[in-house]
């Protein structure tokens, strides 16, 4: 892997390649590209970090793990509910039912799990039922709200509205009907029964289970929200929702069904919102018809307003929400921890909700900046000079339609005596001749400043290239005498003198090289902005079109741009007199500096040369004996062998006699037999 902070550059003088570490100019534009990068991709993970950040300090004596958990875990119901709510406002729809829905499946939950509970006294059994209770509930609810937005193509606001009423109304008319076993008296809430931690309830037991001290509720939602942007990022239904959201039309052309997305989408965030009654009737035990999921609507909305997603839809992400509901959560905290009233509470919200919103809807664009400056002459406006003759020939057929209808309507008055249509006539005449001149006059005025401008703005643009040019050639020398040096020295090691030598001699140089450009940018700036010539021409050109009144006007206003060119001529040379006095002085000290260094490095050579010596000596010495040992292991072993030889040879011998005796004796046994 490349590092990241070391770059391959060229030689400006001859081509060279060499490599350098970054300039911190350079490192700050890659810092700034990531953020605004990342900024653009995950900014909800900037906004939870500042609000933590916030609250850290807010709470900065007793900020500890255990707050930090807390703020997640306080964020779990809204949380994912703001994760469903997230996937329709991809749609670019919205769901105010949420809330309702909220205590509609934790009251029918709380009901199947005590139906269940009363009659086994299975717990397991009781949770699974609950579950599957609020799962349903939602889904159906969902559905109910997918079936009139997408099939029958009802505004979600309307239809979200009613059934808000209408899910609180079921569920607060349920509540009311329940008798409590025990007193026949009336319900007040939803009640969990045997949320104890000595029944073995399975809910209780999901609340207080706990891993590095983070709740299994508070893990749940986070697999959620992760399980959830998975499908959103990585499936075909998560793009399709996207494209629904992005343009309905379209993604109708191209063959997605959008009613069913809606419909599927809308039952999918039910859902998320029944799991999210579990987890409520989890952490607390219990569900309160009237209040619980009071404005959670809001609160949802404003998560995923925070977490990026975008309110028109198709933009965002649903791991954005998961941060956007810490955040949002986080400012209870800050407000309790600065202790503020507790009243401002919705108010800050509501002010963060809007500012993020504005965000999202206010795009800043440079371009549109810049031509607002240009309007107000801050800066330098192109082509100016043709947009002013635009302008005067606009003005010149405005002026003269203006003055053929007046003429006109003399011509044919039938009140006016020959004798005074044609005075009128004669004197608009005039009057528009003036008129004309004046803003021939003006613009011709207008038109050569607007060309004089813009010649000094192109040498000014070619100057500062050139400035750049050589600031670049500045630090691109200093680069590589450093890559010189660095690999000098490896080269000159263990010796001194030889590596101070080129030190010197390219410090030098490099201060020498850094003077004389300096010397040609200074004289390049000098020759920014409008030079004697221009002024004096531009003070005639206008002069020749002003009145006796206004030349004594143009006359200051010229004379102080000479006034102002010789000043900065004045300051331009004085920085180059001062960069010259100070390169003297540096050259000066620099040349003292390095041939007392230069001293003292032959000095350590000669010094440690006999040193170097008597220890190559003392090497040689144990690399000759070393070579003599190994030699004289080499002759002995070739002693060894030719013994060796000798041997088997003298054995050969004695073999090949004994099978000639043998050979005869059995020659010798056969003769005698025949």
């Amino acid at each position: 892997m490349s590092n990241p902070f070391i770059r391959q550059d060229t030689y400006f003088k001859n081509g060279d390649s060499f490599k350098r570490k970054i300039t911190g100019k350079e490192f700050g534009r890659g810092l700034g590209n990531f953020f605004k990068r990342s900024w653009s991709r995950a900014n909800f993970i900037y906004i939870f970090l500042a609000v933590l950040l916030i609250y850290f300090f807010s709470a900065i004596n007793t900020f500890n793990w255990n707050l930090f958990t807390n703020i997640w875990l306080s964020s779990v119901t809204i949380g994912v509910i703001a994760i469903g709510m997230g996937l329709i406002i991809l749609l670019g729809d919205i769901d105010l039912s949420v809330g309702s829905m909220f205590a509609f499946a934790g009251g029918i939950g709380i009901l199947a799990h005590n139906a269940v509970y009363s009659s086994t006294g299975d717990n397991g059994l009781a949770f699974l039922v609950c579950l599957i209770a609020c799962l349903g509930v939602g889904v159906v609810c969902g559905f109910i709200n997918g079936f009139f937005i997408g099939l029958l193509k009802m505004p979600s606001f309307i239809v979200t509205l009613a059934t808000m009423l209408i899910f609180r109304s079921i569920i607060q008319y349920i509540l009311s009907i329940q008798v409590d076993p025990v007193t026949g008296q009336n319900i007040s809430t939803f009640r969990l029964t045997g949320y104890t931690s000595t029944t073995g309830n399975w809910l209780y037991n999901l609340y207080f289970t706990q891993v590095l001290q983070i709740s299994m509720v508070t893990i749940i939602f986070i697999i959620i929200g992760i399980l959830v942007w998975l499908m959103t990022k990585y499936t075909k239904f998560g793009r399709k929702i996207y494209a629904v959201g992005s343009n309905a039309k379209a993604a109708g052309l191209v063959g997605i069904k959008s009613s069913w997305i809606k419909v599927a989408v809308f039952s999918i965030a039910g859902g998320l919102v029944g799991i999210s009654s579990l987890l409520q009737i989890a952490m607390r035990g219990n569900i309160d018809a009237a209040a619980t999921g009071t404005s959670y609507e809001l609160y949802a909305i404003a998560s995923v307003v925070l977490g990026g997603i975008a309110m028109s839809g198709g933009r965002g992400s649903i791991l954005g929400v998961i941060f956007g509901t810490a955040a949002f959560q986080t400012i209870d905290r800050i407000i309790a921890a600065l202790h503020l009233n507790p009243n401002l509470n919705d108010t800050i919200k509501g002010a963060i909700l809007i500012i993020a919103i504005a965000l999202q809807v206010v795009k800043f664009s440079k371009e549109d900046f810049v031509r607002y400056l240009q309007k107000l002459n801050l800066i330098y406006v192109p082509n100016k000079d043709l947009l002013l003759e635009s302008e005067y020939k606009t003005k010149v057929e405005n002026l003269e339609k203006l003055y053929t209808s007046k003429i006109n309507k003399i011509n044919h008055s039938t009140k006016l005596s020959e004798e005074e249509i044609v005075s009128s006539i004669n004197s608009l005449l005039d009057e528009k001749e003036t008129k004309l001149k004046a803003l021939k006059d003006k613009y011709d005025v207008l038109i050569e400043k607007a060309r004089i401008t813009a010649i000094v703005h192109d040498e000014k643009v070619r100057i500062n290239a050139t400035i750049a040019k050589k600031k670049h050639e500045i630090l691109n020398q200093k680069q590589y005498d450093i890559y010189v040096l660095k690999n000098k020295k490896q080269e000159t090691a263990p010796w001194k003198g030889e590596y101070t030598k080129l030190e010197k001699k390219l410090v030098l140089e490099q201060v020498k090289f850094i003077n004389q450009t300096n010397n040609e940018i200074l004289h390049a700036k000098a020759r920014i902005g409008m030079d004697p010539k221009q002024i004096e021409h531009l003070r005639e050109f206008t002069l020749g079109y002003a009145s006796d009144a206004e030349k004594e006007k143009i006359n200051t206003e010229h004379d102080q741009l000479l006034s102002k060119y010789n000043a900065y001529q004045a300051k331009i040379n004085s920085q180059i007199e001062k960069e010259n006095t100070s390169f003297e002085a540096k050259l000066s000290s620099l040349e003292q500096k390095y041939t007392a260094k230069l001293e003292n490095a032959l000095a350590d050579d000669k010094t440690n040369h006999d040193k170097y010596e008597s220890l190559q000596q003392a090497l040689q010495e144990k690399e000759n004996a070393k070579q003599a040992l190994k030699e004289q292991k080499e002759n002995d072993k070739a002693a060894r062998k030719a013994e060796k030889e000798a041997l088997l040879a003298e054995k050969d011998a004695k073999q090949q006699e004994l099978e000639k005796e043998l050979s005869a004796r059995l020659e010798k046994i056969i003769k005698s037999r025949k």
